[in-house]
């Protein structure tokens, strides 16, 4: 059993990531809800350190970030890159008081994320800010 975040999880088992030849279709790179769920984590670890970076600081620091502490094997950066850069774009709209203090990514019911009346959000990847500073991602397939 683990008690803590589960972003805490991941970076600790990263560690221990192998590169192999998994059969298409296995590996965690190959499913767009885990992409964005670790392109979440990486993007709110990258404004934690420096909320007042550039988009495009933010995206390159949010794919080392991935690599290093996430997972992300470089061999799948094309993959993660399309949800870092929308995870940055919903960010980056909010002020910076916001950015500094994110958290999650939280997933939440399709009812709660449709009632949400965030004003900084990306519904194409059912991505949002809501009122406590948490990244919610709506449930649905990607």
């Amino acid at each position: 059993m683990f008690e803590g975040e589960y972003s805490s999880l991941i970076i600790c088992l990263s560690k221990y990531l192998k590169d192999v030849d998994l059969i298409p279709g296995l590996a965690r790179e190959d499913d767009p809800v885990n992409l964005l769920q670790t392109a979440v984590m990486a993007v709110i670890d990258s404004y934690a350190i420096d909320p007042g970076a550039s988009k495009e600081l933010q995206c390159v620091s949010a794919l080392a970030l991935a690599n290093n502490q996430y997972a992300v094997l470089p061999k799948f950066n094309d993959r993660i890159e399309h949800f870092i850069s929308k995870v940055v774009d919903v960010i980056d709209q909010a002020p910076s008081q916001v950015k500094s203090s994110l958290t999650g990514p939280i997933w939440v019911t399709k009812n709660t994320y449709d009632s949400s009346e965030s004003i900084y959000r990306d519904d194409a990847i059912r991505t949002l800010i809501d009122s406590k500073n948490r990244i919610a991602l709506g449930v649905r397939k990607l």
